[in-house]
């Protein structure tokens, strides 16, 4: 069975959900896949495919590598589509070639914030938001990281997999953690739409790096402007390539991590990414009790699950005086990451569910598959 990747978004995203089982599947020789149009340089965007399809300039060789592609491939794998033309060339490939097309997303768009600079795209009413819940419902089965969010777009599919994030131990194990002698550092690293999640923090910081003056707050990437300027806290803003992202973060040198999330409809949907970095690097975890990091976190055994800001305050404080604790919490973190959430052990799960889905036979698989004939998409002119 030979799986067809087709990105569709960023790197980081595209490396969690595509390029991380295609290299464990290559390694335990598992799972059998290639993605298409993968960044060598794995930069933050991605092959402008959805555009460029139906262009004078591109359109000869982005067909021409589709078809070959989809030819020598059992089932194709798609991320979320933005644009009328990648949902034609959905249609087209389950058309023309008989192949079942699974779509892949990691968000719940159908509920997002208002802080959140995605909110626009995924409103009520806007283009995208429809041809994505048309993409759900043309798809032959969708995959998804969280159970909540398998719940969420039931309506929408009847076949949905749960195939969590995973963690590459080939990389995130070669990445040695720097130690700030003298200080005790809780960090956090992630996008800049994270804004309200973080405020769960800020009387954490004002409280923690007042009472403990070897005591600082470090932030990778995105920050809150309120936490800019303020005494103990610094931040990190260069840019790391995501196969460079653990070593980025080792680097940080960080002794407990957070994980703040509002309660809301979006944020049940995340998933426990975070905590799975973390444990990776051999760093405890303080999160929110909300949505994957509730459903797989144990408390005081492989993380610390916190319902407000006074918790948050309470439970860093606690791990920043008990270096053991922090210790003993970070190892026993480690272990269940490897066993469980290892993506050399997910990728078996992959593999399964995608036989499951070319087994189900939804498209006809007698419709013509001519490798010498390119995909004909028929659209109307850009």
């Amino acid at each position: 069975m030979k799986t067809l990747f087709i990105p569709t978004t960023v790197s980081g995203v595209t490396y969690w959900r595509m390029y991380n089982p295609w290299v464990a599947g290559f390694r335990t020789n598992a799972f059998k896949s290639w993605v298409l149009w993968w960044q060598k340089d794995m930069n933050a965007n991605m092959h402008p495919w959805q555009g460029d399809i139906f262009s004078s300039q591109h359109h000869a060789k982005i067909t021409g590598e589709l078809s070959e592609a989809c030819f020598d491939h059992d089932v194709v794998v798609m991320g979320m589509i933005h644009i009328k033309p990648g949902f034609q060339t959905l249609q087209a490939i389950r058309e023309m070639y008989g192949k079942p097309v699974v779509m892949e997303i990691d968000d719940n768009i159908l509920s997002c914030p208002e802080y959140n600079p995605a909110s626009g795209t995924y409103g009520p009413n806007n283009e995208i938001r429809k041809l994505t819940v048309a993409q759900m419902r043309e798809s032959d089965a969708m995959i998804v990281t969280t159970p909540y969010l398998k719940e969420i777009y039931s309506e929408f599919n009847d076949n949905i997999y749960v195939l969590p994030n995973s963690i590459d131990f080939d990389l995130w194990g070669k990445a040695p953690r720097r130690v700030n002698k003298g200080k005790v550092t809780v960090g956090w690293v992630g996008g800049a739409s994270h804004n309200d999640d973080l405020m769960i923090i800020g009387p954490a910081i004002d409280y923690l790096t007042k009472k403990y003056p070897n005591v600082e707050f470090v932030f990778g990437h995105g920050m809150h402007p309120k936490f800019r300027g303020m005494k103990g806290v610094r931040w990190i803003q260069e840019f790391a390539r995501i196969d460079k992202y653990p070593k980025f973060i080792a680097k940080m040198g960080i002794d407990i991590g957070v994980a703040p999330l509002v309660d809301n409809a979006f944020n049940r949907g995340k998933s426990n990414l975070r905590w799975l970095e973390y444990s990776a690097l051999g760093i405890p975890t303080v999160a929110s009790n909300v949505g994957h990091f509730k459903e797989t976190l144990e408390h005081n055994k492989t993380g610390l699950l916190c319902d407000t800001p006074n918790d948050f305050i309470a439970n860093i404080e606690s791990l920043i005086l008990d270096k053991s604790k922090r210790k003993e919490l970070a190892k026993n973190a480690k272990a269940e990451v490897y066993k469980n959430w290892n993506i050399d052990n997910i990728v078996k799960d992959y593999e399964k569910a995608i036989t499951e889905v070319y087994n189900r036979g939804q498209v006809n698989k007698t419709l013509p598959c001519v490798k010498e004939s390119n995909l004909k998409l028929e659209v109307e002119a850009r």
